[in-house]
């Protein structure tokens, strides 16, 4: 029990209970065929299948508590084929004081996830008051490092707990290969100036992710150093992700993040075809779009985010279905839908819809969506390109 209440076990079922009927059988038959004569390998087949962290989830409840209700829900989303969970790796609550980290929260967090088959996804977050240079953002707001180095030795420092080889995983070697840590997520909507200080800057944000970079690769040169997910919702995305592909950080990135949201599965499926046009004129045509965040609400507040019940599982298994088929195109590397549980209901004007994308309701109960994302993820692990 905590604050978001039970979460339900799942049914114990096979893994792969959820696939398609025959759809392993019937690729596995024709590769085989394709291979008497010649016309396929195993590799090249093997490379047109999702990862199996293709599929990820934003899950806050599943961090702020822990114990028994934690295991609970990732045992539940481990039985919705999410491989991936992207949480915020608060910088403010970690570095105590200058140089001194305290990971007690969030070791025991990789941990638990681990042991059930889910990696992190860390999103490097939010300034400790004593490196915004004496500013203190409003709440419910975020104030960049007033140099944006800063944030260099708390990156190395994750990276030398979290990554391969890291400290962590000295004291429990049978997770490392599970749990550690390969893609770093830096910062948290950078384009809203909600979250970057009250005017959103994508010259400071590039210093702040080439400056978190260093501190990740100098002791993991092989991460992946992924942008923080640039709000779709945002009119001005298209001239601040130009202005960010004009600065040194397009040379360290290892993909772009985007949160899309739509009123349709075609709204976000143009929204990621415009990003990857950007990607393209800016000289950045290889790298891999993750996104980050997805979802409909079906919380008492309307906007062009909010749905049925009945809606929000359609759109769910038809926008994951899609991305599936179109992801090689699009270099779509991961999607996470945001998020897995509801938020307990706020007085009006307060209940902003996204405390309702949830698959669960705030009180534990699945909502149809959870079925219908189980079944489309399952279906997604099996899906080809088109």
């Amino acid at each position: 029990m905590g604050p978001f209440g039970p979460v339900r076990r799942p049914e114990a079922r096979r893994a792969d209970a959820d696939a398609p009927r025959g759809a392993v059988s019937r690729i596995a038959v024709l590769c085989s065929v394709m291979l008497a004569f010649g016309l396929c390998s195993p590799v090249a087949i093997a490379a047109q299948m999702p990862g199996a962290d293709f599929i990820g989830i934003n899950a806050p409840d599943a961090f702020l508590i822990s114990g028994s209700y934690r295991i609970h829900a990732v045992e539940l989303q481990a039985h919705a084929h999410i491989r991936e969970a992207r949480q915020v790796f608060d910088w403010a609550s970690i570095e105590t004081k200058p140089g001194v980290y305290d990971f007690s929260s969030y070791d025991r967090y990789v941990l638990d996830l681990a042991a059930h088959g889910l990696r992190v996804l860390p999103i490097l977050f939010n300034t400790p008051p004593f490196r915004t240079g004496g500013i203190v953002p409003p709440r419910g707001t975020t104030e960049p490092p007033s140099d944006p180095h800063a944030i260099e030795p708390f990156a190395r420092a994750l990276a030398a707990r979290y990554g391969p080889g890291g400290s962590l995983w000295q004291t429990h070697p049978g997770l490392a290969a599970t749990g550690a840590i390969h893609v770093w997520q830096i910062w948290n909507e950078p384009d809203l100036a909600l979250f970057w200080g009250g005017h959103a800057d994508a010259r400071q944000y590039a210093q702040l992710l080439i400056a978190a970079s260093a501190g990740i690769r100098a002791v993991d040169p092989s991460a992946k150093v992924i942008t923080g997910g640039f709000a779709y919702v945002n009119t001005g995305l298209g001239g601040y992700i130009s202005a960010f592909l004009r600065t040194g950080a397009r040379a360290v990135i290892s993909g772009l993040a985007v949160d899309g949201y739509a009123r349709r599965p075609p709204g976000v499926l143009a929204e990621l075809r415009y990003v990857r046009r950007l990607l393209t004129r800016g000289g950045a045509s290889k790298e891999p779009i993750w996104l980050t965040e997805f979802g409909w609400s079906t919380g008492a507040q309307r906007t062009a985010f909010t749905v049925s019940l009945k809606e929000q599982a359609k759109l769910i298994g038809e926008l994951i279905r899609t991305l599936a088929h179109d992801r090689c195109q699009l270099r779509l590397k991961a999607i996470f839908y945001y998020a897995w549980r509801d938020g307990p209901s706020l007085p009006a004007g307060h209940d902003y819809w996204t405390r309702h994308t949830g698959l669960l309701e705030a009180s534990g109960q699945p909502k149809p969506s959870l079925a219908a994302f189980r079944r489309a993820a399952a279906a997604a692990l099996h899906t080809r390109c088109r």
